[in-house]
């Protein structure tokens, strides 16, 4: 196996990672008070992080698969399948019976607000999101294997499957108006057509590469548009966010975006390069004026605070979490609003050790890849995939473990994967 193919997620992720800063510090979004620098030192420090991490991960001896039998990870999938579409078109359905207006094409901007303003109002979750947050894995297992096993699947999971995919678009990405669903999709698509990719002659290597730039450029120009309609929404535009978001963002109107694409479209432009690519960077600051309070463990996922305290009557540890303390301070959202992974983590291990993590993290992000790449090994694919999601949201927030569905998932992915990725070691390409 090629060194450099091992070695390909590393150099994509630092370059990714200085792109955004690059956004974050002359992108069109005026930040006030941004403190640049310690930004600047502390993102270093943790891409020397992800580098040492990922080089011990490589340098680990492979260890082999020493039973005769193999887990039926098929198997696997089509129950998973089974389950993800049976709990999404159970949503499907209660929302089609009790509110089929939300399935309305033109209002998906105001839909998303008003299911952030449910479910900040309520500060907890209803039966069927629980029932989300429990059964995580499955969904995972599904989305990611669900693409890398699609031609080995009967036609009947494949029907399923396909579904799954329609079901969840409508009720998250028209229903909910959030992109996180199309975000998902995408890049576990992206990651196992870009395996794919590895094993495959130049000519077909070209048609999916201009597929796969065919669909991101249709996703963009749908989340552009969304963004537009979501502003619209709440009557925000590129003339009054300064006074909407409390002074805290302006969009400088002479940066080249605007001049280029013009104030409709330059606005939604902006909001995708920095609200989603950048913006957090200046939350990440914001926090780091704050004291450390400890959030005994429950601080570092939104859910799970939410959880323990509607269900086994914890204090709600967000309280004293970096994110809702900065939005008391200095009137940045920590829920609406993009921070970085960093305060999540930080709430718990502090900002020292939210970058130590990382350490570990990474030696297994590279172990993960070197025995997808070599062993064919799915259940160190659904590992690559869910971190390689969880790392390109490090900008953003602690994806991995604030989504709905997302803590109970990683975690047993994880499980999942010490417990049985040697087993899938078998034959080195």
């Amino acid at each position: 196996m090629k060194n450099n193919i091992l070695k390909r997620p590393l150099k994509f992720y630092i370059i990714y990672i200085l792109v955004t800063l690059c956004f974050s510090f002359w992108g069109p979004a005026i930040y006030k008070d941004y403190d640049r620098l310690s930004v600047s030192i502390f993102m270093l420090f943790f891409l020397f992080c992800v580098f040492i991490g990922y080089s011990i991960g490589l340098r680990r001896n492979d260890k082999f698969n020493n039973t005769a039998r193999i887990p039926n990870i098929i198997y696997l999938v089509k129950l998973s399948i089974f389950i993800s579409f049976l709990l999404i078109f159970i949503e499907f359905f209660q929302i089609l019976i009790t509110n089929p207006s939300r399935f309305s094409l033109t209002n998906i901007g105001g839909n998303y607000m008003l299911a952030k303003d449910e479910l900040e109002i309520s500060g907890s979750y209803s039966m069927l999101q629980l029932l989300r947050f429990l059964t995580g894995f499955p969904r995972s297992i599904t989305l990611i294997l669900g693409f890398y096993f699609f031609s080995r699947l009967p036609r009947s999971y494949k029907i399923l499957f396909f579904f799954f995919l329609l079901f969840n678009v409508l009720v998250y990405a028209v229903a909910y108006g959030t992109q996180k669903i199309f975000g998902d999709i995408l890049i576990y698509f992206f990651i196992v057509a870009s395996l794919k990719l590895l094993y495959v002659d130049k000519k077909k290597r070209r048609r999916i590469i201009i597929g796969i730039a065919i669909i991101a450029f249709l996703f963009v120009s749908y989340f552009i548009i969304n963004q537009i309609q979501r502003y619209s929404a709440i009557d925000i535009d590129v003339t009054n966010i300064a006074k909407k978001s409390n002074g805290n963002l302006v969009f400088d109107t002479d940066h080249i975006v605007f001049k280029i694409f013009g104030e409709k479209i330059g606005f939604g432009i902006s909001v995708l390069i920095t609200s989603y690519l950048s913006a957090g960077y200046y939350g990440l600051s914001l926090c780091f004026e704050l004291p450390f309070v400890w959030t005994h463990g429950f601080g570092n996922s939104y859910p799970l605070s939410i959880f323990v305290h509607q269900f086994l009557d914890f204090p709600n540890y967000y309280l004293d979490t970096y994110l809702n303390r900065m939005d008391i301070v200095y009137g940045r959202s920590g829920l609406r609003a993009w921070n970085t992974i960093f305060p999540w983590l930080a709430s718990d291990l502090t900002f020292v050790g939210s970058l130590l993590i990382f350490i570990p993290i990474s030696a297994i992000y590279a172990i993960s890849w070197k025995e997808t790449v070599k062993y064919n090994n799915p259940v160190s694919l659904v590992m690559f995939a869910t971190l390689t999601m969880g790392f390109i949201f490090v900008p953003n927030n602690n994806q991995l473990l604030n989504g709905i569905d997302g803590f109970i998932g990683t975690i047993c992915i994880f499980i999942f994967w010490l417990r049985y990725h040697n087993k899938f070691n078998v034959i080195e390409r």
